[in-house]
């Protein structure tokens, strides 16, 4: 007989998170705050890894061992098909054969949960992955699916697909994009950006000890730049890095304090080791610090005079690009995915060209000149109010009610 732990709903919650990032969090102090709900919070890493937060009383933790990520998969499968179909379909048919294998050994891991508790609501924090998909299908319960980024389906039915109750994008772009995409009911879409309260979590973090080099990237009268981000690929730091040389060239110096893990995969070893090179053999070692995870990035946005936004990957979001408007700081953003929401154009920030560090370095060098760095009082409560974690979590409840308590609805 299964028992529940307690006489509240049993919500299931799986994230395929290999390194710390906000997405985490965020989800985390969701769940914090719901504590009318009881959370399992599955991960594919330990919790340690991948978050400082701590859970609260009403959500359990749970390892699963997989040997697929999904999200991974998917970005490898495009990168080889850009450069050749059949390469392309071989490593697809190959994923597809790993993910059957993974499929029956995570499920396994799943189900000593599913077997001691009744799991009412079913929710993928990660895009696609078969773990939520598969559970829900199998316990006939509802499915909610949290879209981040640009991801593809194809391993999935469109029965299957109409199967999840609530896709939730974080962003109209995201949207738009996979009602285009997947082809199922517009009504299944909702969109509910993610929670950010930059000043809570300036005031909430303590300072910590900087490293030399970026203590004296800020002293120095040079204007200097937050990059908030992991260090890989995605997040286009190699571009920056070519900017600033472009910078350089026109006698304009300008520093960069980089904050965010370094990713650990291959491609993102070899991407970080080219980047280094290209500082090294242009001689900008002195205009640049990489200062790995911290805790404290809202005190290193706030010490910036500007913040850059390299993505050159699709971003439903761009969280980072909140807080620093919420913080006072003008963007420098790529002109693709969520900050073409967030960003108005002269006002908070000024978008480049999405990889092109030229158009990069044009559009630092033009605002710069400008001399006027302040984003106003108005603009910034306009983002603040916008992302109020309140109305973002009371927005989450509600599908969770409409979900779990279909009865009630009016």
């Amino acid at each position: 007989m299964k028992l529940a732990a307690t006489d509240k709903k049993n919500i299931f919650i799986f994230d395929q998170a290999e390194a710390p990032g906000g997405s985490v969090d965020r989800i985390i102090e969701i769940m914090n705050a719901l504590d009318n709900y009881h959370f399992v919070f599955a991960t594919i890493k330990p919790l340690n890894q991948i978050t400082k937060l701590e859970l609260h009383s009403h959500i359990e933790h749970v390892l699963i061992h997989t040997i697929l990520n999904g999200h991974q998969a998917f970005k490898i499968i495009s990168r080889i098909s850009s450069v050749s179909r059949v390469a392309g379909l071989l490593t697809d048919i190959y994923f597809r054969i790993v993910s059957k294998i993974d499929r029956s050994y995570t499920e396994r891991q799943i189900k000593t949960v599913s077997d001691r508790l009744n799991i009412d609501l079913v929710q993928s924090n990660s895009d696609v992955h078969s773990i939520p998909f598969r559970l829900a299908f199998r316990l006939n319960a509802p499915l909610i699916s949290f879209m981040r980024s640009q991801l593809s389906f194809a391993w999935w039915s469109k029965d299957e697909l109409n199967k999840c109750s609530k896709f939730i994008c974080v962003s109209n772009a995201l949207k738009d994009h996979y009602i285009e995409a997947l082809l199922v009911n517009p009504g299944q879409f909702e969109v509910i950006h993610s929670p950010f309260d930059a000043e809570k979590k300036l005031s909430d973090t303590p300072m910590e000890a900087l490293p030399e080099p970026a203590i004296q990237l800020l002293e120095n009268r040079n204007p200097t730049a937050c990059h908030a981000a992991r260090f890989c690929e995605d997040k286009g730091q190699l571009n920056v890095a070519k900017a600033l040389r472009k910078l350089k060239d026109n006698n304009l110096i300008v520093n960069v304090i980089f904050v965010g893990p370094f990713e650990t995969s291959g491609s993102s070893k070899i991407y970080q080791a080219k980047v280094l090179k290209f500082i090294d053999d242009n001689d900008l070692n002195n205009q640049v610090a990489f200062l790995g995870h911290r805790r404290d990035v809202m005190h290193i946005m706030k010490a910036c005079d500007f913040f850059l936004h390299t993505a050159t990957y699709f971003e439903g979001l761009g969280g980072t690009v909140i807080e620093a408007i919420q913080l006072g700081k003008f963007v420098v953003s790529s002109n693709y995915g969520g900050p073409l929401e967030i960003v108005i154009e002269g006002k908070t920030g000024v978008f480049f060209e999405r990889n092109d560090p030229f158009d990069l370095a044009v559009k630092i060098e033009d605002f710069l000149a400008i001399g006027d760095f302040d984003i106003n009082q108005e603009e910034r409560n306009s983002v603040t109010d916008r992302f109020s974690p309140n109305i973002i979590i009371n927005n989450i409840s509600k599908v969770y009610e409409e979900l779990l308590y279909p009865e009630n609805r009016s």
